[in-house]
């Protein structure tokens, strides 16, 4: 995930029950464009090889 002027947050692959679905971050009060890629291809191992997905649209986020 990135969030504009914020360090790259990085969400391990992980399967099954123990899977992430969320992470929470905060950020102090502003505008912020925020995009996310996946891990676009698994090793046979289950491991990622390092690839990712094209980044997803961008969101605007506004924080009071």
């Amino acid at each position: 995930m990135s969030i504009s002027g914020q360090p790259t947050i990085v969400v391990p692959y992980t399967a099954g029950p123990a899977a992430p679905t969320s992470t929470m971050v905060s950020l102090i009060t502003g505008t912020y464009t925020v995009t996310v890629r996946a891990f676009a291809v698994l090793d046979p191992q289950g491991g990622n090889a390092g690839n990712f997905s094209a980044n997803s649209q961008a969101l605007i986020v506004n924080v009071p």
